[in-house]
């Protein structure tokens, strides 16, 4: 074996608003801000060239549509807490998680759970400032505290996600 880390993985609202905008697809987050930019852009033009009405509404248009977005990512929020409120019975999950040499092994003690899930299930690995999401291709969140990873040197860690997970099409980790 080459390494073992442990870790906790939480589940919670704050950690659920803390990677929102990476639960939805990445086609979504990226086209909103492409419309939202196109909106703006016109609306600019708008105000050079022709008319300050239309402006303003390319300007309103712009606005809606970041309401909108955020809207839909507080209902994703939102619907994710009522699935763990429905099947856990909680509001807050945690999960103790040990990676081995080839799978991660996820141990929800309140609920009496256990499961393997091979490295080659994750499709997206995402660090933030407080947190590491690992998506597998099912779509399910793996959440782990990066204080309960204090004692791994990063770069350890880096690499050791880097090379099992070899399936992944995006990792976004900080440097």
């Amino acid at each position: 074996m080459e390494y073992s880390f442990e870790a906790i993985g939480v589940s919670n609202k704050e950690t659920i608003m803390e990677i929102k905008k990476y639960l939805l697809p990445g086609f979504i987050h990226s086209m909103t801000i492409m419309i939202i930019s196109i909106f703006l852009f016109i609306s600019v033009y708008e105000m050079l060239h022709t008319s300050t009405f239309m402006s303003i509404f390319f300007i309103l248009l712009a606005l809606l549509l970041y309401i909108l977005y955020r809207y839909f990512l507080i209902l994703l929020v939102n619907r994710y807490m009522q699935s763990m409120k429905g099947y856990m019975h909680t509001d807050n999950l945690v999960y103790h998680l040990s990676f081995d040499d080839e799978y991660l092994n996820v141990s929800i003690y309140e609920a009496d759970i256990y499961t393997r899930i091979p490295y080659s299930n994750f499709v997206k690995i995402i660090e933030t400032k407080n947190l590491y999401l690992m998506k597998t291709n099912a779509g399910n969140p793996i959440i782990i505290t990066k204080q309960s990873l204090s004692d791994v040197p990063k770069e350890d860690w880096k690499n050791f996600i880097r090379k099992k997970c070899t399936n992944v099409k995006k990792i976004k980790l900080m440097r």
